[in-house]
């Protein structure tokens, strides 16, 4: 079986400071690998780590720092198959989409290499004569993520807002058949479950501050509409996971109660088109447009 390092500091390690957790394929539920559960401590180390690394890296010329993504993206193309592969049994993922996200992952860091030579400052006009002020372009330092489990690889690219799918049922459901206390109680309560193309059917992967967990769940209804598993979840059919933006003005109101209020599934949006409108101004446009309109019109969610 495979046992998988944690990458701190320009290595790959397994002298860290928690335990191992086992990497489940959620359509057969087989262990395929163990990697490290790390802890607080972990989190620290690569932080400081990259802390340290920045200064450094922040002085390199931006071609320079270019290059280093086209040898990331040259290093993915020559390990497709097996990028593939992993994406397939961890996530459940159909080999063809699988390998797409691996070749939109390559062709977007290639693209974003490219910016290398297009990036540039601004000249603004002061108020006084005979001044200007330079606009300088800098990193901002260290930036941490944690990538939701049905594009996992891809996801490293073009983000436009985040949300997150939160579990919830109605006020009547919860005084007929209590809540579940922990996730794995799941199991016993009647789920409303959708029925995703790509996504194994009744596994809902979910997350909390102590890292990814899967469960299966089952129930009398299912549907492959959104929209109608949330009016069944209002009606007090069961227990739903459904979209933060999507129920939370029946949470605010009182008609959806909040379940499991720790555990949630990363639900970001991305823009998603191919490599070769990449460059497009058209396309850059609309991906500022749609960002600055997620953030202006729909409602943050903070975790518990």
């Amino acid at each position: 079986m495979k046992q998988l390092s944690m990458y701190i500091n320009g290595r790959f390690e397994t002298d860290f400071n928690g335990t191992w957790r086992d990497v489940l394929n959620p359509a057969t539920e087989e262990v395929i690998a163990r990697e490290p559960k790390g802890g607080k401590a972990d989190v620290d180390r690569a932080v400081a780590a990259a802390r340290d690394a920045q200064t450094a890296w922040e002085r390199l010329p931006a071609v320079e720092r270019g290059a280093y993504l086209r040898k990331i993206a040259q290093g993915i193309r020559e390990r497709t198959d097996e990028l593939t592969d992993t994406i397939v049994a961890e996530g459940g993922k159909t080999k063809d989409l699988a390998r797409i996200e691996v070749m939109f992952t390559a062709d977007y860091l290639d693209y974003q290499a490219e910016w290398a030579r297009r990036y540039e400052g601004e000249i603004v006009q002061s108020d006084r004569p005979g001044e200007n002020i330079l606009v300088f372009k800098r990193a901002l330092g260290v930036t941490t993520g944690i990538l939701p489990w049905n594009f996992p690889f891809f996801l490293i690219a073009r983000k436009l807002a985040t949300n997150y799918r939160i579990l919830c049922a109605s006020p009547e459901f919860v005084a007929q058949h209590g809540v579940p206390k922990q996730l794995n109680d799941l199991s016993t309560f009647p789920c409303l479950v959708i029925k995703e193309r790509d996504h194994p059917f009744g596994i809902w992967q979910m997350r909390n501050k102590e890292g990814a967990h899967s469960i299966k769940v089952t129930g009398p209804l299912s549907s492959n509409h959104g929209e109608v598993v949330h009016q069944w979840c209002l009606d007090g059919q069961g227990i739903a996971l459904r979209s933060w933006w999507d129920v939370c003005d029946n949470i605010a109101s009182g008609h959806l109660v909040h379940i499991l209020p720790e555990y949630y599934q990363p639900a970001n949006i991305w823009a998603v088109y191919v490599s070769r409108l990449a460059t497009s101004a058209k396309i850059r446009i609309t991906v500022e447009y749609l960002r600055r309109y997620f953030a202006e019109n729909y409602p943050k969610f903070t975790l518990e």
